[in-house]
């Protein structure tokens, strides 16, 4: 109990109001009304104007010493004291006779504080009407003191206010002094947030008389604290809910799932290329399209269905309720995911751009053996990266065998800098072959040995690499390795009819800021001219920024660098591009050719690209020739360049050099 003393020269009077925060009680007592009013006005004039920014602790301090005085004051003028269960030992007002202050003198210091506080003061009599006002009150609310005189409390009150009003007023008799925060409606219909405290009035003999009330505007931190809880629980730019927001309501949603033992799903999509989006036309497009995808996703769900964005241009789709099978809530998952997919394949417009995108997405089938709710997103991530890999713009489930392979490749991440650090990779090198069978080039192609694991494939570790980032230092290793070894065959003499070599660059490696100055520098501490090195690159890394990669082609190739496509026509065969693309050759990737003594379909792709290479005077190269039927076929449609088993498997570089470089030609079986 903390006990205020405001000490006199006369005989002690007590006056006795509580207010009550976070569990506290404070007991007033007062003995001298000047010092009491000092005190008030003090508190009115100077740490009023900060109660807002203060919080509700100052509020109940100072404001619970506004009531103490007018509790005394109302006593004295209004009649109000305790009610009989509530009344002190010491003496109260009214059995106080020793005590008269001059009643002028107390009617206009209370008057002066009543209307110098910058507080709303309020008055209401035992119904609810206004009894008495100040024009702080009046003036928060739009009204005159006048007009407020004699209104019910819920004329001032919304439908809710209303309605809780009979109980908010029926503890007002029981004694008790009360904070707590209400919405009050302005004369202008505006509704205002307000922090109030209340204490009871009494009559001389304990009858409730009616109610005191401090009152003050919390509006604006009420609105900065509900902008706050939004912003933390809401993207900025699509007004979704956020990655945090997202993972309380997945939560939610599992624990109902959980209870009534059904599925749902969470959908990962990704925007396929977004990054061109961002690069060629701007941000201000990007972000405009995003809340454009987000827009279109949310109208083409159910109304429990929650679309989040996690950034950039990620989005998931959380599918409550699909059904109480597995089997049946994955071909619900499907069909969604069909649907969002045809969504976003419609054409946007922004800023009058005509915009034709496409999303990749992975689906996860919740609750199965998820311990967390990040597990699930996980999930739905390594599905979508498989989505991505495949070819983009498909769906794929999350599986068993997908988290084996990402667990892989998270084991490789973690070996590969002491693998780098160990020099535990080999380049091998691959025979390139022409209709004449004259050797004409070699690809170098990385091998890793693992001193326990043994051969890792490059499929598996190649990934790891990029996506931990350690590509640019492998990719490094790889253009250091080829170009000492070319160093050694250029020193013994090439055989004649070898062209080049040839080297993969990874897309990561490719978009370096550092890639020509350091490929440059690798040829000449080698002493290596430009044309003999052949760079492979990937039509899918040209999707990506492909203005400033055509820039920086354009670069390598006035330095006399050769540049061929990979694997072209596995993935989205950028036509269009194609003529202007500063390039030297493409390369038929193996998987057409496989099967070309018996699918017709990859017979008519072979073809086409051997045509459109002819027709654009580009070299054309057919990978994975390991059959005679294989190459005939290709030699009679105009491929005169091959690389397979056919003639050749990849070799360390010792038996490289004493197998194919001491001769300018070989037989097809030697």
């Amino acid at each position: 109990m903390y006990c205020l003393y405001f000490v006199g020269n006369k005989q002690s009077h007590y006056c006795e109001t509580h207010c009550f925060y976070t569990g506290m009680q404070m007991n007033l007592r007062q003995h001298s009304a000047p010092i009491a009013l000092t005190f008030a006005t003090f508190l009115g004039l100077i740490a009023a104007p900060t109660l807002d920014k203060l919080g509700g602790l100052a509020f109940g301090l100072a404001l619970g010493a506004y009531l103490a005085v007018f509790a005394w004051l109302a006593h004295r003028y209004f009649s109000i004291a305790e009610p009989p269960a509530k009344q002190l030992a010491a003496p109260n007002f009214a059995s106080a006779p020793s005590f008269s202050p001059e009643p002028s003198a107390a009617e206009l210091s209370y008057q002066q504080l009543f209307e110098l506080t910058q507080e709303g003061i309020w008055l209401v009599d035992e119904n609810g009407n206004t009894t008495k006002t100040n024009s702080a009150m009046a003036a928060m609310l739009g009204y005159s003191v006048a007009e407020m005189l004699g209104k019910h409390l819920t004329h001032f009150m919304d439908e809710q206010g209303r309605a809780e009003f009979a109980t908010m007023f029926e503890r007002r008799k029981s004694g008790n002094s009360e904070q707590l925060e209400y919405d009050l409606i302005k004369k202008t219909g505006e509704r205002i947030h307000t922090m109030i405290q209340t204490a009871p009035i009494y009559g001389d003999h304990g009858q409730f008389q009616g109610a005191i009330a401090g009152i003050i505007d919390i509006t604006q931190r009420r609105q900065a604290e509900q902008q706050l809880a939004w912003q933390a629980n809401y993207d900025s730019l699509t007004s979704l809910p956020n990655r945090r927001f997202a993972s309380e309501l997945l939560e939610k949603e599992i624990a109902r799932a959980k209870r009534r033992q059904h599925c749902g799903a969470v959908l990962f999509i990704d925007l396929d290329l977004f990054k061109n989006i961002n690069d060629s036309l701007g941000h201000p497009v990007g972000d405009q399209l995003l809340i454009q995808v987000g827009d279109r996703l949310q109208k083409h769900l159910r109304t429990p269905d929650i679309v989040a964005r996690l950034g950039g241009d990620e989005f998931i789709v959380i599918l409550p309720e699909l059904h109480s099978e597995i089997a049946q809530a994955k071909i619900s998952a499907q069909h969604v995911a069909n649907k969002l997919q045809a969504a976003i394949g419609q054409e946007f417009q922004v800023n009058q751009h005509p915009l034709n995108m496409t999303c990749s997405i992975g689906i996860a089938i919740f609750p199965i053996e998820q311990e967390t709710i990040h597990d699930i997103i996980r999930q739905a991530d390594t599905a979508m990266y498989r989505s991505k890999r495949d070819g983009r713009n498909l769906v794929r489930f999350f599986t068993q065998e997908l988290q084996q392979e990402a667990e892989r490749v998270m084991e490789l991440q973690l070996l590969l800098p002491k693998a780098i650090a160990d020099n535990q990779f080999q380049l091998f090198f691959q025979p390139q072959l022409n209709h004449q069978n004259q050797l004409v080039g070699a690809e170098a192609l990385l091998r890793w040995f693992h001193p326990e694991k043994g051969s890792i494939l490059p499929f598996h570790f190649i990934r790891a690499a990029e996506e931990s980032g350690l590509i640019l230092a492998l990719g490094n290793w790889v253009l250091d390795a080829a170009c000492k070894n070319l160093r050694c065959w250029l020193d013994a003499g090439l055989p004649s009819g070898f062209e080049r070599i040839a080297i993969n660059i990874s897309p990561r490696q490719f978009i370096a800021d550092s890639f020509v100055d350091h490929l440059c520098k690798v040829l000449d501490d080698a002493a290596i001219t430009p044309n003999l090195i052949e760079l492979e690159i990937t039509e899918g890394m040209l999707l990506n920024n492909i203005d400033s990669n055509i820039a920086k082609m354009q670069i390598l190739r006035r330095k006399g660098f050769h540049i061929s496509i990979d694997d072209f026509g596995t993935g989205y065969s950028c036509l269009s591009y194609l003529k202007t693309l500063p390039i030297s050759k493409l390369k038929i990737d193996q998987s057409f050719t496989h099967d070309l003594s018996s699918d017709h379909n990859d017979r008519a792709i072979v073809q086409t690209i051997i045509l459109m290479a002819t027709t654009l005077e580009l070299d054309v190269l057919a990978e994975g020739v390991e059959t005679v039927e294989q190459l005939e076929f290709l030699k009679s449609h105009g491929c005169l360049k091959y690389q397979g088993f056919y003639f050749g498997k990849p070799i360390e570089a010792e038996a490289f050099t004493e197998k194919w470089m001491r001769t300018s030609a070989k037989p097809l079986h030697s």
